[in-house]
């Protein structure tokens, strides 16, 4: 099983000559032996058409479908019997070659070279940063869009597998991932009989998440025991998250 390279938080490192890409908000897949992996190492079920062209190296990169869908690919790809309607709107982003061998730059010459024309195939653009301000711009401009922020690699750096501060995540919103252990039925409102907030706990604290749900999901809301991923904007003094919202469940329900 492949431990894909994790990402630490920015926290204010001088970015200059850093390559910078979109941070997207999809399902971390690794693809290896013409299958389709999550980062702890659970096979995506994904149709021969999104997956017949894949080359023979080890890739890591998302699924992705568009911008604020996280839930929907994620549950996707927890599906055992694909549907084929499913996986037609969706590709996998590509940004990196798993070769602890070739410093950044020489893995990303490596995939343009063995990544073949498909529309579901796609290399995720790198550009490189001018600085603080440009870095700045750029998370804003994707913000505004919906996106989730920007991706930081330090130039000529190594895969690793494991968490690095070669790789940084930049954004204004932090997330984490949470078991649901509760939920929260409204008694009044517009969400009466429904699921008013989910009852959340991470590394042994309880919270309540009541944002970022549709109505489907308070009819239906994920299950006691799942996974999911909450963003928040910062945490309180009792370790809680501050304003958090419902992004979706997780792939990696094995964590």
């Amino acid at each position: 099983m492949i431990s894909p390279i994790l990402a630490h938080a920015y926290t204010g490192t001088n970015p200059r000559g850093w390559w910078m890409s979109e941070k997207l908000d999809g399902v971390r897949c690794i693809a290896q032996g013409g299958k389709l992996y999550t980062r702890t190492g659970n096979p995506i079920h994904a149709p021969i058409f999104f997956t017949k062209d894949l080359p023979h190296v080890i890739l890591d990169g998302e699924i992705y479908g568009t911008v604020d869908n996280f839930d929907t690919v994620s549950g996707i790809c927890r599906r055992k019997e694909p549907l084929d309607s499913d996986w037609e709107g969706l590709t996998y982003r590509v940004f990196d070659v798993v070769d602890a061998t070739l410093p950044f730059e020489e893995r990303q010459k490596q995939l343009r070279k063995v990544l073949p024309r498909s529309p579901y195939l796609k290399i995720v653009y790198q550009t490189k940063c001018k600085g603080k301000g440009h870095l700045k711009s750029t998370v804003k401009r994707i913000e505004r869009k919906g996106g989730e922020g920007v991706m930081l690699r330090k130039s000529k750096s190594m895969y690793v597998f494991k968490r690095s501060r070669t790789l940084l995540k930049v954004k204004s919103f932090k997330d984490m991932d949470a078991y649901v252990v509760g939920h929260e039925i409204a008694t009044k409102g517009k969400h009466k009989r429904k699921v008013g907030a989910l009852l959340c706990e991470a590394d042994g604290v309880q919270f309540r998440c009541g944002s970022g749900l549709t109505d489907a999901q308070r009819a239906e809301p994920p299950p006691i025991g799942s996974l999911i991923t909450v963003k928040y904007f910062q945490m309180t003094k009792n370790k809680k998250p501050r304003f958090p919202t419902y992004v979706g469940m997780r792939a990696e329900q094995d964590m």
